[in-house]
């Protein structure tokens, strides 16, 4: 057990915090003065208080009209100071008190580091509902190239003293042997700019800095983006769905399904029975990733949950697409071989897992000595046979479920000219 002297030594330590966390050694101090935890908060509260009174460098006192007055340093009024009148002379120190304590919050904003302000900017995001595998991904690219940088660690700056100049510097050395790609470039600018513009929010800097930046210095500097997003050729399509044909299991029949149609993985396994409407099939939910994050940026163990909106919850997602007749009869089989259950593809009395399909999707590429693609690849293999079939831009922009047609150019992948295109663009040259 500590000595008293240690306890006493230890609240003022604790004295000195803003707000005191619930540590182990605060429960042992409450122990030892055989008082409740929040009586100890209660009572380190006074004892700041009181050192606040103490401090004050105006005296207190008590006028004819029985009316408790001081003075509180202000530089924007004559001599300095402004005067404070109260009748009660707890009211007085009230306001002292909320005075000090202010001030201290508004310099202890100022003394903030980069990394502070960073956490707290992504609690504040979890706070306002952000996807947590959009807050993932962005603490992962802060601790790659924000926690890593040597000579420029932005993150150990007092963010008040981070100017333009060492904004560059730290760009320039994390660019430097072309180690980011433009995409690298660009997502962790965003994540510097959500940063500073919660800064200002806080209170801690006047004004982002991050728009001073020149960044077309940097873009010289970047490798070129290595898109893995290339699709399924019509081969090894035709192969996989040549395989699957006459495999019953649940995850065979999900990806024969998919190879026919545009959906993301979360609406596929989203699909109901009751979705299959002959040649038609009603696209109107999706399986979406639930990871709640903690105060100390831990996450929680993922579930999943069935979210009647669709990705970017616009009107767009929720859409009736076209069935061909073999993703009927899939869809046909699927029901009549598991007629237990809601969805269209169950395993084990649930909705199938998009972890599942693709280590399915995996071995299936494997055994036909074929380049493994995950499940969104699919959507771009599908997209992309549309389009070269000549599906107007509009309408394939519906199938994929895009509220804009920007996004679809973006899911279709050229191949290289076919015969056809190749005497097409000869002869056209030739005019």
């Amino acid at each position: 057990m500590k000595c008293k002297s240690q306890f006493t030594t230890a609240i003022k330590d604790i004295n000195h915090k803003k707000n005191p966390d619930i540590t182990p050694e605060l429960q042992e101090i409450a122990k030892y003065y055989k008082i409740g935890v929040e009586d100890l908060l209660h009572n380190i509260d006074i004892m700041k208080r009181q050192e606040i009174i103490d401090q004050h460098p105006y005296a207190i006192f008590q006028t004819s009209d029985k009316r408790w007055r001081t003075y509180i340093s202000d530089e924007t009024k004559p001599n300095s100071r402004r005067a404070v009148s109260r009748t009660n002379l707890d009211d007085l120190y009230n306001d002292i008190v909320k005075v000090y304590r202010q001030r201290e919050a508004k310099e202890n904003l100022g003394k903030m580091h980069l990394e502070i302000v960073y956490e707290k900017w992504i609690l504040w995001r979890r706070d306002m509902g952000t996807d947590p595998n959009t807050i993932k991904k962005d603490l992962s690219n802060w601790k790659r190239y924000v926690l890593n940088a040597k000579e420029y660690a932005i993150a150990d700056y007092v963010i008040t003293n981070i100017t333009k100049d060492i904004l560059e510097n730290f760009f320039l050395e994390i660019t430097k042997n072309h180690a980011l790609s433009h995409k690298q470039l660009a997502n962790l600018r965003s994540t510097l700019s959500g940063v500073f513009k919660y800064a200002v929010k806080l209170g801690c800097v006047p004004r982002s800095i991050i728009f001073d930046v020149d960044y077309k210095q940097f873009r010289t500097r970047c490798k070129p983006d290595d898109s893995k997003k290339d699709a399924y050729t019509d081969e090894e399509r035709k192969k996989i769905l040549l395989y699957l044909e006459n495999k019953t299991d649940v995850y065979s029949l999900a990806i024969s399904f998919a190879f026919r149609l545009c959906l993301r993985i979360g609406e596929l396994q989203a699909l109901k029975k009751t979705d299959v409407v002959g040649c038609r099939l009603k696209v109107e939910r999706s399986i979406r990733r639930n990871q709640t994050i903690n105060d100390d940026l831990s996450f929680n163990p993922i579930s999943y949950v069935v979210d009647e909106r669709n990705k970017g919850n616009t009107t767009a997602g929720k859409r009736e697409v076209t069935l061909s007749p073999q993703a009927q009869k899939i869809a046909i089989k699927s029901i009549k071989l598991y007629p237990d259950g809601d969805y269209l593809f169950m395993n084990n009395g649930k909705p199938i897992l998009g972890r599942m399909f693709n280590e399915n999707l995996k071995r299936v590429c494997e055994i036909l000595k074929i380049k493994y693609r995950p499940s969104h690849q699919i959507r771009f293999t599908t997209a992309t046979n549309l389009a070269e079939a000549g599906v107007p831009i509009n309408q394939l922009s519906y199938e994929l479920g895009h509220s804009d047609v920007k996004t679809t150019f973006e899911y279709t992948r050229q191949r290289k000219a076919d015969a056809r295109s190749q005497a097409l663009i000869a002869q056209v040259q030739d005019i």
